[in-house]
C-alpha cells in the first residue's frame, strides 16, 4: 500500500509539473515520423516504424510505450503520407494516452543537392485515467476515472541533402485540455530541433577497405518549462550500428548516458539502447533507467510506380 500512494505520488508530481509532456524516444533518429511530420514520404521507398520503450523499470510498468508508423512517398500528391498510432501508459494504466496521427508533406526541390519537405498533422487524441488500476481500496480518493478526446495538429519543415537533414516542427497548436483528477492540464506546444548527417571515414591506404560511417546527430525538444537536448553519434560498420548519446534535461537538470546498438539484414533493422541515468544532486532518479527497442522495416516499391527526385536519406534514419 505505502508503494502504491508513494508512486502514485511520483505519477502525479510529474503529471502537474511538466503538464502533460509527451513521451520521448532514446532513438529519434530511428522515429523519424513521430518525431516530425515533414519526415514522411522522405526516403521514397515505403517504411514502417516500430518502438518499445520501458522507463524506469525498476517500478515495474511505471512508463510502457509503444508506438509504429508507417510513410511512403507519392508521385501522384508531389508528397508522402503516413499514419503515426502511439500507445503511452503510466503506472500500468493509471493515466493511457492514445494517438492517432494521420501525416501529409509536400516536396519541394530547388536542385540536385537540396530539397525541402513541409508536413501537416491531423491527430486524435484519447486520454483515460482508471482509479482502478492502482488496486487499492481508495483507488477512487485517490485518483479519478475519466475519458476524454480532443483533435490535435501539427507542423513540419525538413531539409535534405545527399547526406543531411536538418528539420523543425511544432505540436499541439490547438493546444487542448486534458482531464487529471478533477482537473484540466493544458497540452503546451511542443517544439523539436534536430539535425543528423553521415560522414564516411576510409583509409585511403588501404583500397580494400570500404571504411566505415560515423553518424552524429542533435535534437533539441522543448514543451512547457521542459527543456531536452539529445545529442552524440553512431558508426555504422557492414550490418551494425552502435552508438552513444547524452541527454541534458536543463530545468530539472536530468543527465543521462545512452547506449545504442543495431544490427541491419534484407531492409531489416533491429535496434536496442539503454538508458544510464548519471549520479547527480539534481537527479530526481538517479538509479533510474529506460529499456528501447526499435524496428525498421523498408517495404519494396512498386516498380510501375516512377520514383521523383529521389533523395538519400542518412544511414540513422535509412535502412539498407
Amino acid at each position: 500500500m505505502n508503494r502504491i500512494l508513494i508512486f502514485t505520488s511520483i505519477i502525479i508530481f510529474f503529471i502537474n509539473s511538466i503538464k502533460a509532456q509527451d513521451p520521448s524516444f532514446s532513438q529519434f533518429f530511428l522515429n523519424s515520423p513521430y518525431l516530425n511530420p515533414a519526415v514522411a514520404g522522405s526516403a521514397n521507398d515505403p517504411r514502417i516504424f516500430l518502438h518499445y520503450r520501458n522507463q524506469w523499470p525498476q517500478f515495474g510498468n511505471a512508463f510502457i510505450t509503444y508506438q509504429g508508423s508507417y510513410d511512403k512517398y507519392s508521385k501522384f500528391i508531389h508528397g508522402g503520407y503516413g499514419f503515426n498510432i502511439l500507445n503511452d501508459e503510466l503506472a500500468g494504466g493509471v493515466l493511457t494516452t492514445t494517438n492517432i496521427d494521420f501525416i501529409y508533406s509536400y516536396r519541394l526541390k530547388f536542385n540536385r543537392n537540396f530539397t525541402m519537405q513541409y508536413g501537416l498533422q491531423g491527430s486524435f487524441q484519447f486520454y483515460n485515467t482508471n482509479a482502478g488500476s492502482l488496486n487499492s481500496p481508495n483507488s477512487t480518493e485517490i485518483l479519478d476515472s475519466r475519458q476524454t478526446t480532443q483533435p490535435d495538429f501539427a507542423v513540419g519543415f525538413l531539409g535534405m541533402t545527399r547526406n543531411s537533414q536538418i528539420g523543425f516542427s511544432v505540436f499541439h497548436l490547438n493546444t487542448g485540455l486534458v482531464r487529471f483528477n478533477y482537473n484540466f492540464i493544458k497540452s503546451p506546444l511542443k517544439y523539436t530541433l534536430f539535425y543528423t548527417t553521415n560522414i564516411k571515414v576510409i583509409n585511403e591506404n588501404n583500397i580494400q577497405d570500404d571504411g566505415f560511417v560515423v553518424s552524429p546527430a542533435i535534437m533539441v525538444y522543448k514543451q512547457s518549462q521542459s527543456i531536452m537536448v539529445n545529442y552524440g553519434a553512431g558508426i555504422t560498420k557492414w550490418n551494425v550500428f552502435t552508438g552513444v548519446w547524452l541527454r541534458n534535461n536543463l530545468p530539472f537538470q536530468f543527465t543521462s548516458i545512452i547506449f545504442s546498438l543495431g544490427y541491419t539484414f534484407n531492409k531489416i533493422r533491429i535496434g536496442y539502447s539503454y538508458d544510464f541515468e548519471l549520479p547527480s544532486l539534481n537527479n530526481l532518479m538517479p538509479a533510474s533507467g529506460a529499456h528501447e527497442i526499435s524496428l525498421v522495416m523498408i517495404l519494396p516499391i512498386d516498380p510501375r510506380n516512377e520514383r521523383y527526385g529521389p533523395v538519400r536519406c542518412p544511414k540513422n534514419i535509412e535502412v539498407k
